[in-house]
Parts: structure tokens; sequence; C-alpha cells
């Protein structure tokens, strides 16, 4: 019988019995592609059986494998995916329909379409129950290499947890000895917490030191040195890289392989490198070159073009500022000439600059203007693709949050039948329930009253241990907001730029919003809602605590309102976004009065109100509304809250927010 319905499917026999012969014989093609055309002629035209179905889902293996070459194949495939995502829908499962959307989700992954990519396995991470642990740890996988990509740091530590749950899982998404907390740290690292980064490092060097790698014991030391030295911490900085050449000493321990002599010494002189670094920062400039040309030797065709091009620059440098000019040029063009072997485009821009620099020192004021051009060109270029980044890691949290409507129908289809399979069991099983509960009430009613009177005290202690422990959170996330809010500060003072010293401004105010909610929620003696009157006085005391705000008046009404924290942070935002305009454009003679307010209307909706008697908005406001970062802000919160807004410019201005605290 089975050989009579293969012969009726003559195409799937043939490409299923292509593909066994693939699969049996992975071992002695280690190294090699499968070539496309063969397996491509062997796909069925559509798909119309679940044996069919189950022959195309096979090529997750392949794709897993990386046994198929040519990226053009990858889009060749589209339309059988399509196919059988249009079969599984319709007569399949939620299991096929997930399925085969893993196998979409690997092909745009080998096309790097990373917006797609993004979007569907983000979606995809909803359906954690439905997956197996090993296609959880794909679909994380594939994501955290997309996000690593774009530098989108808090999406990666908002995988984190899913790649350190199922890490295990074949064969583990990173090398023996490496945590998560290395992620983080480098993440820091890389966003300038460097003091962060430098904790992470030290607790990721025990890990390596427990299993007796101590290659990368001292590489994680090195590296705690870098941020030290990044904070001009020189003494730490120096301890740490004594203990990574120390380290370096060290065989490795319990089995772990040794790397070549001539790979270790090469990490031997980066280190060394790195503590030159600290004699030329303080004026030894002999003493780092010395240093540098051992590395240089040490590491060529051994460190890797990174390491070159590093030495290098370092090089440049240092014959620069021992007036050196000729010599200052041989190595910075030996740095570009090393860069374009490799992609690194922070550091192309700083050997542009100091390409310039060196020109200038031998007086060719054109030719140095022509470097420091190409240094601001690359710049701008990094920093439209950063925003680009944003926009893209933006546009695809938004968009995956939209459900897939066939996939939800589908959810939906089996809880139903789920339950009503459950309730075919209930009639049977409500006896036995029935007399459980009942030998349970009667034997309960026997326990002595001291037990109870015992269980009770547990509980409240238990209650008042978690409300200590919430306001401890609180209080912890009020402080890392106003140390944030601090290095902000402190970052301003080296800002001359008007817009981006007024953005840094701007970002305080947002994180002091943030953080008075935190703090009254710590201070206030019971409760998880906000006062709203007191936040909104003591918002408008931190704003207009200034010279320009002292002749402005701020009136606050808001009695016996009280406010989820996910709905008093938008409003305090909008506050601070709306005080901070008025004291700024509001008044031309620096007097007035501002009234903010929130009430309950009759349909059980909040209103909060501000209104002030300045000189308004201009007539054709509404035209431009959106367009100004202050108000494309102030809605976006409101929609945020699922709130409606309205905004009057004449007489002053007029602001109106209707949500509800549900």
């Amino acid at each position: 019988m089975l050989f009579h319905y293969l012969s009726k499917c003559r195409a799937l026999t043939t490409f299923i019995i292509t593909l066994f012969a693939i699969m049996v014989n992975l071992s002695p093609l280690q190294g090699q592609f499968i070539v496309p055309d063969s397996l491509k002629k062997n796909l069925p035209a559509r798909i119309t059986s679940r044996s069919e179905f189950n022959a195309v889902q096979n090529l997750k293996n392949l794709l897993k494998d990386n046994m198929i070459g040519r990226m053009c194949f990858y889009e060749d495939l589209l339309p059988i995916v399509s196919e059988a995502e249009t079969w599984s829908k319709n007569k399949g499962e939620i299991h096929d329909v997930l399925s085969n959307k893993l196998l979409k989700l690997m092909l745009f992954d080998k096309l790097q379409w990373q917006e797609q990519t993004l979007r569907l396995g983000n979606q995809l991470l909803e359906y954690e129950e439905y997956y197996s642990p090993i296609d959880i740890n794909r679909i994380s996988g594939i994501l955290y290499n997309n996000y690593r990509q774009l530098e989108a740091y808090s999406e990666i530590i908002g995988l984190i947890p899913l790649l350190e749950k199922y890490q295990h899982l074949e064969n583990g998404w990173r090398a023996k000895g490496f945590t998560t907390v290395y992620d983080i740290a480098m993440i820091n690292y890389k966003s300038g917490n460097y003091i962060q980064a430098a904790k992470g490092f030290i607790r990721q060097m025990k890990a390596f030191d427990s299993i007796g790698n101590q290659l990368m014991v001292s590489s994680m030391h090195n590296n705690a040195g870098l941020c030290y030295y990044h904070l001009s911490n020189y003494k730490k900085a120096m301890e740490h890289y004594r203990m990574a050449l120390a380290e370096l000493k060290k065989p490795n321990r319990n089995g772990v392989a040794e790397r070549s002599a001539a790979y270790k010494k090469c990490f031997e002189m980066v280190v060394k490198g790195n503590i030159a670094d600290i004699d030329f920062d303080r004026g030894a400039f002999d003493k780092a070159l010395s240093v540098y040309k051992e590395e240089r030797r040490s590491c060529f065709g051994t460190g890797g073009y990174p390491v070159q091009t590093a030495v290098l620059y370092k090089l440049a440098q240092a014959y620069m500022f021992l007036n050196k000019p000729v010599l200052a040029e041989l190595y910075i063009d030996s740095t570009l000439a090393s860069i374009n072997s490799y992609v690194h485009t922070d550091t192309k821009i700083e050997s542009y600059q100091l390409k310039g620099k060196i020109l200038l020192t031998k007086g060719e004021t054109k030719r140095s203007m022509i470097y420091f051009e190409k240094a601001d060109h690359l710049e701008d270029s990094v920093r439209r693709l950063r925003m680009e980044r944003d926009n893209l890691v933006a546009k695809v949290s938004y968009e995956s949050k939209k459900k897939d409507k066939d996939l939800q129908k589908m959810k939906e289809a089996l809880i139903v039948k789920e339950k009503v399979a459950t309730q075919q069991w209930c009639v049977l099983g409500f006896l036995l329930l029935l007399f459980t509960i009942t030998g349970c009430l009667y034997f309960k009613s026997r326990k002595d009253k001291n037990t109870i009177e015992r269980q009770r005290k547990s509980l409240q202690t238990s209650v008042r241990e978690k409300e200590v422990l919430l306001k401890e959170v609180h209080h912890r996330v009020k402080n890392n907001l106003q140390v944030i809010s601090g290095l902000l500060r402190i970052q301003s003072k080296k800002i001359t730029n008007k817009d981006m010293l007024k953005l840094l401004n701007d970002s305080q105010n947002y994180i002091s919003s943030i953080a008075s909610v935190h703090e009254m929620l710590y201070r206030q003696e019971e409760g998880s809602t906000v006062q709203m009157e007191k936040y909104l006085n003591k918002l408008s005391e931190q704003l207009f605590d200034t010279p320009e705000g002292h002749d402005i008046t701020v009136m606050v009404s808001a009695s016996r309102i009280f406010l989820s924290i996910n709905k008093a942070i938008p409003i305090g935002l909008i506050t601070s976004e709306l005080l901070t305009n008025a004291m700024k454009y509001a008044f031309e003679a620096g007097k007035g009065s501002i009234k903010l307010s929130m009430v309950m209307n009759k349909t059980n909706q909040y209103v909060f109100k501000y209104s002030d008697n300045g000189q308004g908005l201009p007539d054709d406001f509404e035209k431009n509304l959106t367009k100004t970062m202050g108000f494309r802000l102030i809605y976006m919160l409101a929609e945020e809250m699922e709130g409606s807004i309205e905004i009057k410019g004449k007489d002053g201005v007029t602001v109106t927010v209707q949500f509800s605290d549900e």
C-alpha cells in the first residue's frame, strides 16, 4: 500500500530519496556545500499532503548546518515555503504553522533580511510553549546575532535569559566557560559603563579560572584593566595588567588546550602595549615607543588585522608627539592600509584625524584639510547609519507586538479543544474531587488552632518582607536613575554645542521625573500608587528651582487622585516637557502662571489639564505640531497610555489628556 501511494507521488519520492541521501552522507561532506540546483529540481511545486509538507521542513537541518551554498538559492526556496505555509494554515495544526515559520525565519536570516528576521523572530518567541527547547535556542540565537550586528544592546540584554536557559542545547551558543555575564560586561564596555563592565569581566574571569583556562583568565584581567584605563584610574588598570601577565605564564589546567607560543607572546605584548599607553599618557613617549615596536614585531602575522592596526596607529601617534612627522606619516599610512583589510569605522575616523594632524605639523595645510574632511564625512555616515539602525530596531519592536491573526485563531481553537477534552474528565473526577475536598475540610477542622495562628503570623511576616523588598527595589531604581542624571550633568559640562546641551538637560528632566515616582513609592508607608498632587508639586519645584523660573507661579489641583506607576510616569514626562517649554518660550517678560489639574470625569476616566497665560502658539501651529520633538514626545506618551490629547494655542496654551487607569 505504501509503494502504491508513492507511485502516485513520483516527484515527492525522488525528493525524499535525495534528501535522505544527503542527510546520510553529511559526515563525508564536511566543509562542502550541497549543490543547490540538484536539490531545487527535486522540490515539489505545490504542497498537497502532509508527507510533502514534512519533507520541506527537513530543509531546516540543511540550513542549520550551512550545507546549502549560494544566497540566491535561499530566495528560490521562499515560494515552496509559502506553499507549505498555506497548507499548514488550511489543513495543518498550530505546530505545523510554527514549524514552517521557523523555516522561514532561518531563510530570512540566511538572506540577511534583518527587518523581516527580527520581526518574525520576536513574534515566534511568544509561542515558546509550543516549540521544542532546541527550536527556541535557534530562534533566540538568530535574534542575538542580528541584534549584535545592529549594536542593539538593550534588546540583547532582553534575550540573555532565554539564551542562558537553552545554551546547553545543540552544542550551546558559545565556547566553554563563557557565561552571559561576559555579554553584559561587553555591552557595558561598548556603552561606556566602564565600572559595571570591569565588575562583569572579573566575574567572568572567575568562571574561566574554575575550569582551568588561564589564558582567558589573563584576557579578562586585561579587559578589566582597559575599563579602569578609560576611567583614568591608572593604579587599578596597572594592577589588572600585571595580573594578566602573571596568569599568562601559568599553564592551562583540567585538560584545557593551550594556544601556540607565538599567540601567547603576541597577547603578552598586547598587554604590555596597554601598559605603555599609560606611560604615553604621562608623557613618557620614548618609553612607550620601544614597547610599541616590540609589540609590532611580536604580533606581525599572529595577532590579526585589528591588533596590527592598533599598534601601527600607536606608533604613528608616538612619532608625532616625538616631533618626527616623516615616520609618523609612514606609520599612519600603514594604519590606513591595514584598516582597508577589515571593517572598523571608528579606527578609520581616528586615523584620518591623526593623518590630518601630522600633515599640519609638516605645514601641509591643504592636504591636512582633506583628511579632516574625510574624518568628518565618515563620522556623519556612521551617525546616519546608527540612526537608521536605531529606527530599524524601534520599528521592529513596534511591529513585533502585532499578533499573527492566523496563529491567534489556531491557538484559540487549540485552547477550546483542550478545554473540551478536559471537561470530559470533569464529570468523572467531580465525585472524587468532592470526596477529597470533604475529607480535607474534615481533617483541617481538627487541626490545632495554634497551627492556624502560626500560619497567619508567617503570612503576615512574608507580606511585610515583600513590602520591604518592594520599597528597596523602588529605592534602588531611584538611586540608579539619580546616578544616570548625575552622569548626564557631568557630561553636559563638557558640551559646547547648544542643541546637544539642551538634549542632555531635557534628558535629565525626564530621568528626574521617573525617579520622583520611585522615590514617592519608596517613602510612602503603604500602597503602590502615586499621589498625583504631591508628585506634580514636586516636579514643578524641581524644574522651576532656577533663576529663570522664580517669577513663574505653578498651581496644582489633583487632590485624592492616585495613579499606578504605569500611568504616573507618562503623565510626569508630559508635565516635565510642558513646564520646560513654558519656562523657555511661554512668557516674554519672564512672569506668568501655570495651572496643573487632574480630575475623574463621569465616565470614570482621568482628565489631566495643563494651562498657562503665556503668549500661546502661532495660528498655524496645528500644521507643525507633530514635527517638533517636544510635542511628538507628548503625543507618543499619550498614545502609550491609550489616551486622547487635545492642544489649544490661543490665550496661552492648554493641553488636555484623557485616559483610563485599569
